[in-house]
């Protein structure tokens, strides 16, 4: 060894136990410099419920509203279409792509294809594998055939 590397075991004494913190319902490991450790540490998220303050509205609900406003319903369509047409130009065509050429939200395709909107969201991801029957419904909502559907599935996962 050359004179300025050290062993492992001479750099530090290893620890045999961690301590963990708790903090807001996270366990973080404690600071690697100050306790070394061979105690592999992760982080475990727990999401919490919480109710939203009163005079608050969440985004679900301000799209709901400009929804259901015939004006501010053709604005968020043409926004949409926008989106698909500029923002995603030169990317692969994907379902994500697709739905918002056709100026509907995650939500609105759900209900028209008789599912939840995570479940589209998953989808767009390309973590869902896809009945037939469902596949034939979200060409159906899109006005697409079951090959563009196909090929929008395989740009998803990259396949």
């Amino acid at each position: 060894m050359t004179p300025t590397t050290q062993l492992l075991s001479e750099s530090f004494e290893p620890t045999t136990t961690s301590e963990s913190v708790a903090l807001t319902g996270l366990r973080v490991a404690p600071n690697p410099a100050t306790h070394p450790s061979g105690v592999v540490h992760y982080l475990v998220a727990t999401q919490q419920d919480e109710a939203i303050p009163a005079g608050y509205t969440t985004i679900d609900d301000v799209v709901a509203e400009f929804e259901r406003d015939p004006a501010m319903h053709e604005e968020l369509l043409e926004g949409r279409r926008w989106i698909a047409d500029t923002v995603l130009a030169g990317q692969p065509v994907t379902m994500r792509t697709l739905r918002l050429r056709r100026g509907l939200s995650q939500t609105q395709l759900a209900e028209a294809i008789g599912t939840q909107q995570p479940h589209i969201a998953r989808i767009e991801r390309g973590q869902a594998d896809l009945r037939l029957d469902t596949c034939r419904r979200i060409a159906s909502a899109l006005g697409i055939d079951l090959n563009t559907l196909n090929q929008a599935l395989q740009a998803e996962t990259g396949r």
